[in-house]
């Protein structure tokens, strides 16, 4: 359907097509909240006409930079039309004391949500979401977008994805050869030390801290100290340039690392009900088993390889750790590198977080600590790890092109949640949140200094989860159902 209307004294020809943009990026995951029930508000219809005036601007804003985009046949104008507002309620933010408000536009106009300070967070042109005046049960993320909630996981379930490609809106650097900023031990988006001097190197003055937690006295689990095995790498070219490296266990380390820490956390719930896995905290003494390990092979001098590192190929082999680290080597982590090895096809060079939960699980499920129920859940909510954090448990987080980690899995403990605006074709400003995450990297490179220790003598290393992909695990609430037998 083509229709002919003047626009700022423009005559342009429109052609009604769907559109519709998530400013925030929502993804189709789960978020948490602790409450079980809102207090979304619906608003009186009288209140319609003057919100719809309040926020005509932006539908103007929004057509004025269609009327003005360089104009092709292959690309015809997309305007937005609505004419009045049918429906309104303010709606209650999952973690938060805030609420966002909700305009449903007249007909298939689409919608717009603001946040408490009228900016904007969200729109659709083309379509609403008219099943959300069926239930008053549901919250807004502004990491998901709307959800409710599952009361078996303890989580929220996404309600609303946007289909359409949406565009993504970033002010902060993403820099193509990392660099170090203040804060930091290192360069890239890790091995943060000061999050306050990394954000105004990095980022500047334009993030407003909303809000931050950490669990305490956690305790960092070394991947070196969890390595049956140890990579040696020689240069062919200099015998004396000599490196050692542990297993590439990041995910079965940063899994007994949220294991162990659950017996010990700062909420006493938790502390007492999973006494149990401390049954698999003592040493393995796992010499006395060593001649029966699957991956014995590694230490034939048949074993050879070459490993890349800065431009360099290394001669690779592959040697027994000493037998001291060996035998302190957990029980219980023992049982996850078995699970690992015999199912998912972990050697020596890591496996995939995505099996995490089903190792984690089969170990968990033991007679010896009788949890039948424990069970992880995979999400890619920021809202869910904070709601987790909160409650005393920790995570696990696993990155994909980090600066500084590459692909790795870490447990996380700890974050923090700012707020900053972007600008949506050049002047319609939005509201954005950028996520930092306090974990346990499995690398000792952090316990060698200081300043990673706050004055509670708790060990902090932030993490930058704004600059590479990020996914995460987290305990399910059907976990702590009690066994009835």
């Amino acid at each position: 359907m083509i229709k002919k209307i003047i626009l700022i004294g423009l005559m342009v020809f429109i052609v009604f097509i769907n559109f519709s943009v998530n400013v925030l990026g929502a993804k189709n995951t789960t978020s948490i909240d602790s409450k079980l029930t809102t207090n979304n508000e619906v608003v009186d219809e009288n209140e319609f006409y003057d919100l719809f005036i309040n926020h005509q601007y932006l539908i103007d804003d929004y057509n004025l930079s269609v009327a003005n985009d360089a104009y092709t046949e292959d690309n015809e104008k997309v305007l937005w039309l609505p004419a009045s507002v049918e429906y309104a309620s303010k709606i209650d933010v999952c973690n938060s004391d805030e609420k966002v408000m909700y305009l449903d536009l007249n007909e298939e106009n689409g919608f717009i949500v603001v946040d408490s300070n009228d900016v904007l967070v969200e729109f659709n042109t083309n379509s609403d979401l008219a099943f959300l005046r069926e239930s008053n049960n549901f919250y807004y993320s502004f990491s998901d977008s709307f959800v409710t909630y599952n009361e078996n996981t303890g989580g929220f379930d996404q309600i609303y994805v946007d289909d359409f490609s949406s565009v993504d809106f970033f002010n902060e650097e993403v820099s193509n050869t990392p660099v170090q900023h203040n804060g930091q031990a290192s360069s890239g988006d890790g091995e943060i030390y000061d999050i306050d001097a990394y954000i105004a190197d990095r980022y500047g003055s334009n993030y407003i801290y909303v809000s931050g937690n950490y669990i305490q006295d956690y305790d960092w689990i070394y991947q070196y100290d969890t390595s049956v095995y140890e990579m040696k790498l020689v240069n062919p070219d200099d015998q004396t340039d000599v490196l050692f490296a542990s297993e590439g266990n990041c995910v079965i380390n940063a899994s007994y690392s949220l294991l162990s820490n659950l017996p010990y956390t700062n909420n006493y719930q938790y502390y007492s009900y999973f006494s149990n896995l401390r049954f698999g905290l003592r040493d393995s003494n796992y010499m006395n088993e060593i001649s029966t390990d699957p991956l014995l092979y590694m230490t034939y001098s048949s074993y050879s390889a070459t490993y890349e590192m800065n431009g360099i190929d290394y001669d690779e082999t592959w040697l027994l750790n000493g037998s001291s680290i060996i035998d302190s080597i957990p029980h219980m982590y023992i049982q996850l590198r078995d699970q690992a090895i015999n199912n998912y096809g972990y050697e020596n060079d890591g496996m995939s977080q995505t099996y995490a939960d089903n190792m984690i699980e089969t170990v968990i499920h033991l007679a010896e600590y009788n949890y039948p129920n424990f069970d992880m859940v995979s999400t890619s909510s920021e809202d869910t790890i904070i709601s987790q954090i909160d409650s005393g448990r920790p995570g696990l987080i696993s990155t994909s092109g980090s600066e500084t980690y590459n692909n790795h899995s870490m447990a996380v403990y700890g974050y923090r949640k700012y707020k900053y605006y972007t600008y949506f074709l050049g002047f319609i400003k939005v509201t954005n949140y950028a996520y930092f995450w306090v974990v346990d990297s499995g690398h000792r490179t952090e316990a060698y200094s200081s300043n990673f220790r706050n004055s509670n003598g708790d060990y902090l290393n932030w993490f930058d989860g704004n600059q590479s992909s990020t996914d995460f695990m987290y305990i399910s609430a059907s976990s702590f159902i009690l066994p009835s037998c």
